[in-house]
This record gives structure tokens, C-alpha cells and sequence, in this order.
């Protein structure tokens, strides 16, 4: 079974920020962040509030908190898929973007393009995680190899997912 598919930054893109939605340590991590948030938001203007005599701007502060910590993800989401497009920008990403061809073969999954070609071996998946458009095939904790539906340039899709 072949699929022959082209690779984009937005594919890319868009496995990195399911990553950083799916991982459990990068969760955790945004609500330390948040928490933070809220806690020195509220910290400091409880602080101001006493230092000029204003009883108005605590409550004021945790309206800001809890505002803060409602758009913060959105936030967070959009300067990521900012940082992720610079970087990608850094460098030609040969091999990475443009077309590949993936096979499944006997002992794993081929990937073949113009500067490349490997075999990843069943015991080397592992795990294969699909979302509305793509399939991530986890080569490790953090690492994927993004099989995207909407270019799809010979082969059937969801057939060689299903297979896969």
C-alpha cells in the first residue's frame, strides 16, 4: 500500500500545536502557567490596593485575573503557531517539506523523498494519533512523521490509514 502526499509548514504546524495540546507535561505546564498568572495578578493588585488606599482595585485585579486567565490560552496558541512558522523559516527543510511517499512495507513504514529514504520499523512507532485532516505517526515522545489528508497527491487516504 502507497501514499505519495506534499508536506507544508501548516502540516508541520499543525502537529506541533496538537502536541503541545495533547501532551500531558506541556498541560500541566500551562496551568502552572495560568495559576501563576492569576495568583500575581491578584497578588498585586490586592498589594496596590492597600498601598493606595483604593478597596476599588482588588476587586478590579481579579476581574483582570480571571480575564487573563480565560484569553491567555488563545494567546499562548497564537504566539506559538507564530514562533513555529519562524522557525521553520530558519532553514531550507529539505527532506522535511515537499513530497513524500510513504509505503507500508513488512517490517514498518517506508518514507521516500527526492533526499530520503527510510524505514521505520513497526517497533519504532510509537503510537499513531489521527485528527480531522492529518495522522501523526510518534516516532518518539515528541517526534512525528505527519501523513496530512488534503494533499494527497496519489493513493487513498483514509484506505492506507486504516492499514496503517
Amino acid at each position: 500500500m502507497r501514499l505519495r502526499v506534499e508536506l507544508s509548514v501548516d502540516d508541520l504546524v499543525a502537529f506541533s500545536l496538537h502536541h503541545h495540546k495533547s501532551s500531558p507535561t506541556l498541560k500541566r505546564s500551562r496551568v502552572w502557567a495560568v495559576i501563576a498568572i492569576v495568583v500575581m495578578t491578584a497578588t498585586f493588585s490586592h498589594i496596590a490596593g492597600e498601598l493606595l488606599n483604593n478597596p476599588l482595585l482588588r476587586p478590579l485585579g481579579i476581574a483582570a485575573a480571571i480575564f487573563l486567565a480565560a484569553v491567555y490560552p488563545r494567546i499562548w496558541r497564537r504566539k506559538l503557531e507564530q514562533y513555529l512558522r519562524l522557525l521553520y523559516r530558519e532553514g531550507q527543510n529539505r527532506g522535511v517539506l515537499g513530497i513524500h511517499s510513504f509505503e507500508i512495507v513488512d517490517n514498518g513504514l517506508l518514507d521516500a523523498t527526492s533526499y530520503y529514504e527510510r524505514t521505520v520499523f513497526w517497533n519504532g512507532i510509537e503510537r499513531i494519533e489521527t485528527v480531522p485532516g492529518r495522522t501523526f505517526v510518534y516516532l518518539s515522545a515528541v517526534t512525528a512523521q505527519v501523513i496530512p489528508e488534503d494533499s494527497v497527491k496519489d493513493g487513498n487516504y483514509n484506505v492506507f490509514i486504516d492499514e496503517l
